[in-house]
Protein backbone atom coordinates (compact mmCIF):
# COMPACT_ATOMS: atom_id res chain seq x y z
CA UNK A 1 0.00 0.00 0.00
CA UNK A 2 1.08 3.36 -0.68
CA UNK A 3 -0.40 7.36 -0.79
CA UNK A 4 -0.19 9.44 -3.07
CA UNK A 5 0.29 12.94 -2.39
CA UNK A 6 0.90 15.96 -4.51
CA UNK A 7 4.25 16.63 -6.24
CA UNK A 8 6.46 19.69 -5.03
CA UNK A 9 5.38 23.09 -6.59
CA UNK A 10 7.08 22.63 -9.94
CA UNK A 11 7.44 18.96 -10.11
CA UNK A 12 5.13 16.68 -12.55
CA UNK A 13 3.41 13.61 -11.60
CA UNK A 14 3.13 12.15 -7.50
CA UNK A 15 5.15 11.48 -4.58
CA UNK A 16 4.70 8.32 -3.51
CA UNK A 17 4.34 7.90 0.53
CA UNK A 18 4.84 4.19 2.21
CA UNK A 19 3.52 3.21 5.59
CA UNK A 20 7.39 2.81 6.18
CA UNK A 21 7.85 6.50 5.36
CA UNK A 22 4.74 7.33 7.84
CA UNK A 23 6.24 5.13 10.66
CA UNK A 24 9.45 6.86 10.14
CA UNK A 25 7.88 10.26 10.55
CA UNK A 26 6.16 9.22 13.36
CA UNK A 27 8.83 7.26 15.33
CA UNK A 28 11.55 10.97 14.68
CA UNK A 29 9.09 12.97 16.43
CA UNK A 30 8.76 9.90 19.31
CA UNK A 31 12.80 10.06 19.31
CA UNK A 32 13.83 13.49 18.38
CA UNK A 33 13.18 15.10 22.05
CA UNK A 34 15.61 12.74 23.73
CA UNK A 35 18.29 13.50 21.39
CA UNK A 36 20.87 15.47 23.08
CA UNK A 37 23.55 16.85 21.68
CA UNK A 38 24.83 19.43 24.06
CA UNK A 39 27.54 17.18 25.08
CA UNK A 40 28.93 15.78 22.60
CA UNK A 41 32.31 17.86 21.44
CA UNK A 42 32.06 19.70 18.18
CA UNK A 43 33.38 17.31 16.14
CA UNK A 44 30.98 14.04 17.52
CA UNK A 45 28.20 16.90 16.75
CA UNK A 46 29.36 17.37 12.94
CA UNK A 47 29.16 13.23 12.44
CA UNK A 48 26.11 11.70 11.29
CA UNK A 49 25.49 8.20 12.49
CA UNK A 50 22.80 5.88 11.69
CA UNK A 51 22.13 2.77 13.63
CA UNK A 52 19.63 0.22 13.24
CA UNK A 53 17.05 -1.44 16.12
CA UNK A 54 14.84 -4.11 16.63
CA UNK A 55 11.59 -3.11 17.97
CA UNK A 56 8.84 -5.51 20.25
CA UNK A 57 5.59 -5.98 18.73
CA UNK A 58 4.70 -3.94 22.11
CA UNK A 59 6.90 -0.93 20.60
CA UNK A 60 10.06 -1.52 22.98
CA UNK A 61 13.30 -0.97 22.00
CA UNK A 62 15.85 -4.22 22.06
CA UNK A 63 18.49 -2.98 23.43
CA UNK A 64 20.92 -5.43 22.69
CA UNK A 65 20.12 -5.64 18.49
CA UNK A 66 21.13 -1.41 18.81
CA UNK A 67 23.95 -1.39 16.21
CA UNK A 68 25.94 1.36 14.21
CA UNK A 69 25.33 0.97 10.55
CA UNK A 70 27.07 3.85 8.92
CA UNK A 71 28.79 6.97 9.93
CA UNK A 72 29.25 10.14 8.37
CA UNK A 73 31.64 12.90 8.84
CA UNK A 74 34.10 10.56 11.27
CA UNK A 75 36.86 11.96 11.78
CA UNK A 76 38.00 10.21 14.78
CA UNK A 77 36.64 6.94 16.11
CA UNK A 78 36.25 8.56 19.92
CA UNK A 79 33.73 10.93 17.67
CA UNK A 80 31.52 8.12 16.03
CA UNK A 81 31.64 6.50 19.65
CA UNK A 82 30.18 9.50 21.47
CA UNK A 83 27.41 10.30 18.64
CA UNK A 84 26.73 6.75 18.30
CA UNK A 85 26.45 6.39 22.20
CA UNK A 86 23.87 9.74 22.19
CA UNK A 87 21.91 7.97 19.76
CA UNK A 88 21.44 5.00 21.76
CA UNK A 89 20.18 6.99 24.70
CA UNK A 90 17.73 8.51 22.88
CA UNK A 91 16.05 5.72 21.30
CA UNK A 92 16.08 3.86 24.76
CA UNK A 93 15.34 7.13 26.51
CA UNK A 94 11.64 7.91 24.39
CA UNK A 95 10.51 4.90 24.60
CA UNK A 96 9.36 4.61 28.25
CA UNK A 97 6.81 1.87 28.15
CA UNK A 98 6.83 1.42 24.45
CA UNK A 99 6.71 3.53 21.33
CA UNK A 100 3.07 4.42 19.89
CA UNK A 101 3.33 2.27 16.87
CA UNK A 102 0.28 0.59 15.12
CA UNK A 103 0.38 -3.07 16.12
CA UNK A 104 -0.85 -4.46 13.01
CA UNK A 105 2.23 -3.13 11.16
CA UNK A 106 4.48 -4.36 13.43
CA UNK A 107 6.42 -5.95 10.46
CA UNK A 108 6.95 -2.58 8.73
CA UNK A 109 8.71 -1.63 11.85
CA UNK A 110 9.87 -4.40 13.54
CA UNK A 111 13.67 -3.51 12.64
CA UNK A 112 13.85 -0.10 11.89
CA UNK A 113 16.73 2.41 10.89
CA UNK A 114 17.72 6.10 12.53
CA UNK A 115 19.58 8.49 11.04
CA UNK A 116 21.04 11.17 13.73
CA UNK A 117 22.38 14.31 12.17
CA UNK A 118 23.28 17.21 15.44
CA UNK A 119 21.79 19.87 12.14
CA UNK A 120 19.08 17.96 10.89
CA UNK A 121 18.37 16.15 14.60
CA UNK A 122 16.50 12.54 13.69
CA UNK A 123 15.67 10.99 10.08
Amino acid sequence: MALSTPAPSGATGTVEVTPQDLLRARLTEMVAPCWAVEGLSPSARATVVTLAVEMTPEGQPRAETIRLLRARGDRYPADVAQAFAAARRAVLRCAGAGYDLPADLHPHWREVEMTFDANAHVM
